[in-house]
């Protein structure tokens, strides 16, 4: 939960790194994901071609007043949880009061990251155990953590960062760049889970870049809602979208509108 990122497929990849290393984080992490994807997709190329299909139209109004109720649960759960002391009351509130008047969302995220680490520090000084492991040891073994550490993210970042600079190369920046660049933002400042972030991406996607009606990205909400896997996956729809009407606008390097869209929506997942 500390850190950035959907929690759940993170849960996921750490268990299968305990338990088999890399190539059992990549199993985990990428399994946990796959078939709400795949599922994800096959409903965004119906919401974007046969949209206006009555019945379509007719399952998504009835989908509506399911998603409120989801929506009201998840937030009185994690308000239970979370909301226990005057100060979780107070950072509460004032976070929705800095939104409300168009704070950004990273400012708010970065600003409670703040708030919790003035508040966390412990007063007094911290006494020196003599049963300590030695210093030069302890050194040693940080010294290879901080070295493993650095090569891992930076070959994970490589396999994320290469198949989005090969798609605008080849397709051109719009829309992938875009898309590349909010969700690479969201998943930095996404803690607590897919509702902490998921009004910061509806207002970029819908008021900033335009890429679907308020209508769509509530029925998208609706259909992630309603579909295996982890909420975030609603972003996939989000991104799929992007790449269907830039295509339908002429951009997206002369791709089809299904082929801009699996682009957009696989550098989005």
């Amino acid at each position: 939960m500390l850190l950035p990122g959907p929690e759940a497929q993170q849960l996921a990849t750490y268990l299968g790194y305990k338990l088999h290393g890399v190539k059992g984080a990549l199993a985990t992490g990428g399994l946990f994901i796959l078939p709400g994807a795949l599922v994800m997709f096959g409903l965004s190329w119906l919401a974007a071609a046969h949209g206006e299909w009555p019945p379509l139209q007719a399952v998504f109004r009835g989908l509506l007043p399911v998603v409120f109720a989801l929506v009201l649960h998840a937030v009185y759960r994690i308000g239970s949880r979370t909301l226990r002391t005057p100060t979780a009351w107070a950072m509460a509130v004032g976070a929705l009061v800095g939104l409300l008047l168009g704070a950004p969302f990273p400012l708010i995220v970065v600003a409670a990251l703040g708030i919790g680490a003035a508040l966390g520090r412990a007063p007094g000084a911290i006494e020196h155990d003599p049963q300590a492991p030695d210093a030069n040891v302890e050194a040693v073994k940080a010294g290879a953590h901080a070295r493993r550490f650095v090569a891992h993210t930076l070959g994970f970042g490589l396999i994320g960062v290469a198949p989005i600079i090969a798609a605008i190369a080849l397709f051109g920046p719009e829309p992938f760049a875009e898309v590349a660049a909010l969700f690479g933002k969201s998943a930095f400042v996404t803690f607590g889970g897919a509702y902490a972030v998921l009004p910061y991406i509806a207002e970029s996607a819908v008021e900033q870049y335009r890429w679907l009606t308020p209508d769509a990205m509530i029925h998208g909400l609706a259909l992630a809602e309603t579909t295996p896997g982890p909420l975030i996956l609603v972003t996939q729809y989000v991104g799929f979208f992007a790449g269907w009407n830039a295509a339908l606008a002429g951009h997206a390097g002369g791709l089809a509108p299904l082929g801009a869209a699996a682009v957009a929506a696989a550098i989005t997942t």
